[in-house]
């Protein structure tokens, strides 16, 4: 193994929530304007994207401990927009939007930022909210007006979005090391950042590659006791794909990496071990991301 060099680096994510019956093309110009400016990976906001079967809720948790920014946007109709039987699918505890929402509001360290698309500047107010959502009629909104105003209060926007980034890039800066793995030297990103929930006794582990990669990539991770996360990502499914959180504080001193990879049904091959002091990756998500891949048989 030979660690070539060390930089900072942040993957930016913005979250956007909205409901479809109410501000469908409002919204769908709004992520084109930011995933123009900050990448299509960095902006998640159809949930069309989340695959069949996946338990929404854990889903949503898992996406907004990746989440720096998290947009709501409303229009005329979104409060009032009814199920089938005529009741506010707002008031329904298992309406998406509401545990989206509720979710957002209870991370402290989000900023939950109301994108008003209709008539109104504000957010609903507390009385005709969830006893979960109440604390969203207090929060700053920014005005999108489908008129000439759009572009400025756009731009106004993505300047906010820009400036929280750079701040949150010099309060938590993200340590990367590219690692050259396996006796064909594949080129490997190893990047460490803090939890969000800021625990210590927490880690969690990610996998991704370049969208060039084809081969079959898969990491397993070990404690003494045995294994303790298994990842896996191929040609068609970049990542990132992460573990659960895990409770490091009864592991061992080390942790073991085991990187593995294969052509696509062929062999799984381990092709290099990366041993990491527990003691310097507690608290944080330790992200691995396949950047090279060199086409020699295994």
């Amino acid at each position: 193994m030979h660690l070539i060099k060390t930089f900072y680096l942040i993957m930016e994510s913005i979250f956007i929530t909205y409901r479809r019956l109410d501000s469908s093309s409002e919204t769908g110009r709004i992520a084109d304007r930011l995933q123009s400016n900050f990448g299509a990976e960095s902006v998640f906001y159809d949930i069309d994207t989340i695959p069949l079967g996946i338990d929404f809720p854990t889903f949503i948790s898992n996406q907004l401990d990746k989440t720096d920014i998290f947009l709501v946007v409303i229009g005329d109709n979104w409060l009032n927009v009814k199920d089938a039987e005529g009741n506010r699918r707002i008031d329904n505890p298992e309406d998406w939007v509401r545990i989206e929402v509720s979710a957002a509001l209870a991370r402290q360290n989000i900023p939950v930022i109301p994108v008003m698309v209709g008539e109104s500047s504000n957010p609903p107010p507390k009385e005709q909210l969830p006893e979960e959502l109440e604390d969203l009629a207090d929060r700053n909104a920014i005005v999108l007006r489908s008129d000439s105003t759009f572009e400025g209060q756009i731009e106004r926007l993505i300047e906010y979005i820009k400036d929280y980034f750079d701040e949150n890039k010099k309060n938590n800066p993200v340590e990367g090391k590219q690692l050259l793995i396996g006796k064909d030297e594949d080129n490997v990103l190893m990047q460490t950042k803090p939890l969000k929930d800021n625990d210590r006794n927490l880690i969690r582990f990610s996998l991704s590659t370049a969208h060039d990669i084809n081969w079959w990539k898969g990491l397993k991770v070990f404690d003494k006791r045995g294994m303790i996360s298994l990842l896996s990502t191929q040609d068609d499914d970049h990542g990132p794909k992460q573990s659960p959180l895990i409770n490091i504080s009864q592991f061992d001193e080390e942790i073991k990496i085991e990187f593995h990879k294969a052509k696509i049904l062929g062999r799984h091959a381990p092709v290099h071990t990366l041993n990491l002091a527990t003691s310097q990756i507690k608290g944080s998500e330790v992200c691995f991301t396949w950047l090279t891949d060199n086409n020699k048989s295994i």
